[in-house]
């Protein structure tokens, strides 16, 4: 059965460039976990980029397998941690375990488009 799922990432004080280096660069995770990006969301912070990614998959994978793979992708260590520690108390955030602060994000249109394209050019995408 086919499921979605929202992969959320926080990159402090890097440029986009060096951002989508680090998210091509481990395609693998995408293909070991049987994920399907369907579309990156990009939105520019005062520190850096989150980078939201709506995909499918037909594994069920658990809240711990979502903090995992989200870290394999090269999101902030310390933000894995809390997101850990969250799942394995069952002690989630007020507004769920998988948590980015969004009062000060910005929308790039441009960059989503680009991190899409390039996701779906590696093949990922069924």
């Amino acid at each position: 059965m086919e499921r979605d799922v929202v992969l959320k990432l926080d990159f402090d004080n890097l440029t986009f460039e060096q951002v989508e280096d680090i998210i091509m660069n481990r395609i693998f995770v995408f293909y070991q976990f049987e994920i399907r990006p369907q579309k990156a969301i990009v939105m520019k912070t005062p520190h850096g980029y989150h980078i939201y990614i709506k995909a499918k998959t037909n594994r069920r994978l658990e809240d711990e397998d979502i903090v995992f793979i989200q870290l394999a992708l090269g999101d902030d260590f310390k933000r894995a941690c809390f997101n850990w520690e969250r799942v394995r108390s069952n002690n989630g955030h007020k507004y769920g375990w998988n948590v980015l602060f969004t009062e000060h994000e910005t929308y790039r249109a441009e960059l989503t488009h680009r991190l899409t394209n390039k996701l779906r050019a590696m093949g990922v995408q069924k």
